[in-house]
Parts: structure tokens; C-alpha cells; sequence
């Protein structure tokens, strides 16, 4: 499981729900199909959320998913 932080709230990206039980019940809990355009609108909805949000991504490859997401950014090291 991944977690990625956007402006306070949190993108999650799991392989399967069962990995989230015992989580509060504001997660909203999303299959991933492997859209490109689908990840940036999930990003655009955390990034411009005004109220605590979390957004889970069920994928049967995270790590894939990860590495899509991850490069949507720019690295910068402190």
C-alpha cells in the first residue's frame, strides 16, 4: 500500500479493500482501471478540496500505479 499526501489529503493506492479495514469511513474507495486521466482528476480533487478527503485506489498492480502517479511530479530535494 501507498500513501501520498496532496495538500493534507490523502491518495491512497492498495491492492485489494481488505488492506484499508479498520480505516475511518471518510475514505472513498475507487477501482482503478489504468486511465492516465482518471489518476489527474483524482489528483485535482484532493488538490482542490476544501474539506478533509481521502481517496483510496484499488489496483491489482500499486506499485505500477505508484510510479504513474509519481511521475506526474518533479523531484526536489531539500
Amino acid at each position: 500500500m501507498y500513501k501520498i499526501y496532496i495538500n493534507g489529503n490523502c491518495l491512497l493506492i492498495a491492492d485489494h479493500s481488505s488492506v484499508l479495514s479498520g480505516a475511518n469511513d471518510h475514505i472513498k474507495t475507487v477501482p482503478f482501471l489504468g486511465n492516465h486521466k482518471s489518476l489527474l482528476n483524482y489528483i485535482d480533487k484532493l488538490e482542490k478540496s476544501q474539506e478533509q478527503l481521502s481517496i483510496a485506489l484499488l489496483t491489482p498492480d500499486p506499485a505500477q500505479l505508484f510510479m504513474m502517479a509519481k511521475s506526474l511530479y518533479k523531484s526536489i530535494k531539500a
